[in-house]
């Protein structure tokens, strides 16, 4: 997706979306300009390269989803940025922000009707142009264990496996299951067992993707050179925990209310709210309420958690990246 907001006072409402209609369907993208921002993407594109941590992700998307649309970079490549000119932008906006493709959501004091009669008045003239999907739909995961020698400070690895797209009944429970192993919160297991009892890693976390059609869960961490190994064989054991220990009933309810917490308090973030809301009705054409996203999460048993850590977090099918120090 790609998302064109502005922060505004109310009472310039009507002029924020006047402006953002404009800049979507009247810009111009004279050529001049567009070779000077080529400049800034490719050298965006080089810096990104300079920084393993980041780099590490998009390299396991693309070994995870070999040969298909999903696992290329979102970046691009310098010679992709290069082919670019006015003509194929315009066509991408002409193809992709229709009355099928576009969502409009505010988040403020302000009234329905008004922005809806303000929407009317600049978006109007849109296309109405039926959504066509045409992305195969991914079916050939082969888990691989891969290492790539790289002069770095730390070793880097991700280690994950393909997961429930976002339309699937599991996937609330295992952002569940995320946050339990590797989280944001500083007890999450990942974090308690490696970064504070044995100190292998400063930065250790699990991440959960739903897509359209599939999705990716995986787990990062940065360490020593010498600490990679025991740092892998500790967070396989806490892999094997969650596959073969059901969570007690303390344990659970703090799971469900320490996310239900992080939820709300992100919604106290306009910007975090307006994405969500926007983003879930492009997907699901509806937007959940804060007492149904909690609803949702309270329902999870330890049984349903068990169940989807042995499909997911089942050894046969993880896969491995390791950007080894050449130190």
């Amino acid at each position: 997706e790609t998302c064109i907001y502005s922060s505004f006072l109310n009472t310039y409402l009507e002029r924020a979306m006047e402006l953002l209609s404009d800049i979507v369907f009247n810009s111009t993208f004279p050529e001049k300009e567009l070779e000077k921002e080529k400049d800034v993407v490719i050298d965006e594109i080089n810096s990104y390269l300079d920084n393993p941590s980041d780099e590490i992700f998009d390299e396991f998307e693309k070994l995870l989803f070999p040969n298909h649309s999903i696992g290329r970079y979102i970046l691009g490549s310098p010679s992709c940025i290069k082919k670019f000119n006015r003509n194929k932008i315009k066509t991408f906006i002409d193809r992709c922000y229709n009355t099928n493709e576009i969502v409009i959501c505010s988040v403020g004091k302000i009234d329905f009707e008004k922005l809806k009669n303000i929407a009317e008045k600049y978006f109007s003239e849109i296309k109405n142009v039926k959504r066509k999907w045409l992305r195969n739909k991914f079916s050939n995961y082969k888990p691989f264990n891969k290492t790539i020698f790289k002069k770095t400070q730390q070793t880097h690895c991700i280690i994950g496996n393909i997961a429930y797209h976002n339309k699937d009944k599991r996937k609330t429970p295992l952002i569940l299951l995320n946050n339990i192993l590797g989280g944001p919160g500083m007890n999450s297991r990942l974090s308690m067992k490696i970064r504070e009892k044995y100190g292998f890693c400063y930065n250790i976390e699990s991440n959960y993707s739903p897509f359209s059609d599939t999705g990716i869960f995986s787990i990062y961490m940065g360490t020593e050179n010498e600490n990679i190994e025991k740092t892998i064989f500790l967070v396989n054991k806490e892999l094997e925990t969650l596959r073969n220990t059901k969570l007690g009933t303390l344990q659970l309810q703090r799971a469900k209310q320490q996310l239900i917490g992080q939820i709300a308090i992100s919604y106290e973030q306009n910007l975090n709210e307006m994405l969500s809301m926007g983003k879930s009705f492009l997907v699901f054409n509806k937007v959940d309420t804060l007492d149904e996203i909690n609803s949702n999460i309270e329902k999870i048993t330890s049984a349903k958690l068990l169940e989807v850590s042995n499909h997911i977090f089942a050894p046969e099918n993880l896969s491995i990246l390791t950007y080894k120090s050449e130190k």
